[in-house]
């Protein structure tokens, strides 16, 4: 394949997504979608994976974990409240694996976790934590 053509498809294969992996694998393996749907690896995937659910006591701090997440190469981690109780201002403690949160509220928070890696992005994998009273 001439470098003309190569760079013909590089840009078609470009305007079709995203991924950022490198040159030579973004031609020969990478498997993100199609546009607009968020650059899902199918290959080597990123897996999400957000922890056990919860049962704490309203005021306790809750600790997520990621740590079973799965990808290739260097995670970052995308935490968020997918909902949260009435009036509830909690916030979650950075983008670590194990970030924390003080359920302020009694009710359900619905925390969701996506993997960025390499260029590529997980599906969300959500945890539900019950906060109650004492």
């Amino acid at each position: 394949m001439t470098t003309a053509v190569m760079a013909r498809a590089l840009l078609r294969v470009r305007a079709m997504t995203t991924c950022t992996r490198p040159l030579f694998l973004l031609l020969a393996c990478c498997a993100c979608g199609s546009p607009g749907d968020g650059e899902f690896c199918e290959l080597t995937p990123a897996i999400a994976d957000a922890g056990a659910d919860q049962e704490v006591f309203t005021g306790s701090t809750v600790q997520l974990d990621g740590s079973g997440s799965q990808a290739e190469t260097l995670i970052v981690f995308d935490w968020s409240f997918a909902s949260a109780p009435a009036g509830s201002t909690a916030r979650i403690s950075g983008s670590s694996a194990r970030p924390t949160f003080i359920a302020d509220r009694a009710g359900l928070y619905e925390v969701n976790l996506v993997i960025h890696a390499g260029g590529c992005i997980s599906h969300p994998d959500t945890v539900t934590i019950a906060a109650g009273v004492r």
